[in-house]
């Protein structure tokens, strides 16, 4: 399994952002995954400084080989006291399924509105 969150997120309002990214399944994968989000923007417990988190349940699109499904998920400030702005932010997410080792993966992001 690989995947990733995309580099640019939209920001829906002060409070959330739309967050997306990819899973590759591979052969032997599970056929459901579940990716956690979190993007973080700040110094962390500054002034300021938010940090917001979604799930969203992944599907394997079928057929053989690796296969790439994309996903969608609303992270919505769960700690901090300010706003999502236009800039640099971190974005992570883990592929969490059954069995299987947890995924992790990370980025830098940007925020646009």
């Amino acid at each position: 399994m690989n995947g990733n969150i995309d580099q640019h997120l939209k920001i829906v309002n002060t409070t959330t952002v739309t967050a997306k990214g990819w899973v590759d399944f591979e052969p032997g994968d599970p056929q459901t995954v579940e990716v956690w989000v979190g993007v973080g923007q700040g110094v962390k417990k500054t002034a300021g400084a938010v940090y917001g988190e979604g799930k969203v349940v992944v599907n394997h699109p079928g057929g053989a080989g690796t296969q790439t499904a994309l996903w969608v998920c609303a992270a919505q400030i769960d700690n901090g006291a300010g706003t999502y702005k236009p800039g640099v932010a971190d974005g992570g997410a883990v592929a969490i399924a059954g069995n299987v080792e947890p995924y992790p993966w990370g980025r830098q992001v940007q925020l646009t509105p």
